[in-house]
């Protein structure tokens, strides 16, 4: 008689764990801090970003790319060094392992979901770095998926743009290089989404009557 829906999220953590001398706090200089982690592959997006790139002013933000190495990775590495980007405002990360990776994304200012949405399973993803981004107290910045842009307007987090309107990256990282202001409310409001809203302690009691029958 009814569709039940769970969303993709994870536990509340308990403590934040981010180090003002880590790898990319040192190779940020003070700049702004815009992260990827996740796997890399095709249909991710990342491509689209590294072309824009050059239109962001990278002496106030960084991209940063972590994950496992593979070959979409390289040639993801390979564009950026093509570019003139890498090892500039554009660095790669070594990849952490799972349950490290809501404390190694609070290093980060802003976390991205890149992903472009010609596939059904990326348009309606409920991606894990949603979760681990707001779990982390990140700004999001997303290309515009139905639920990514949802979750953005609920928690009042972050902000979209749409892959297939050149220029547009730019236009929302650039909004948010010129209004510090602006990035710190959208982080406060992914923390508090996350400990209120958005997480698996608020579900799972759902969840477990659905299983159960109940």
């Amino acid at each position: 008689d009814r569709v039940y829906t769970i969303p993709n999220v994870e536990p509340c953590p308990r403590t934040r764990t981010e180090e003002k001398t880590s790898p990319m706090s040192l190779l940020a200089e003070g700049r702004l801090r815009l992260l990827y982690q996740g796997t890399f592959g095709e249909g991710r997006g990342l491509e689209e970003v590294l072309r824009e790139w050059g239109q962001v002013d990278g002496t106030k933000i960084a991209l940063f790319l972590r994950g496992p190495r593979n070959m979409w990775l390289e040639r993801v590495e390979a564009l950026a060094e093509e570019l003139g980007l890498l090892g500039k405002n554009v660095y790669v990360l070594p990849a952490v392992l799972e349950k490290d990776l809501i404390g190694a994304a609070q290093e980060a200012d802003i976390g991205l979901i890149p992903y472009k949405g010609e596939e059904l399973s990326y348009r309606f993803a409920g991606p894990n770095k949603l979760s681990q981004y707001i779990h982390a107290g990140l700004v999001i910045l997303g290309n515009r998926l139905p639920y990514v842009d949802e979750i953005i307007r609920e928690g009042q987090c972050g902000l979209c743009y749409d892959v297939r309107k050149k220029g547009s990256l730019a236009e929302a990282v650039t909004a948010l290089v010129a209004d510090r202001v602006m990035v710190e409310r959208f982080k406060k409001n992914s923390l508090a989404f996350s400990q209120g809203e958005y997480n698996w302690e608020r579900y799972e009691p759902t969840f477990l009557k659905l299983v159960s029958g109940v």
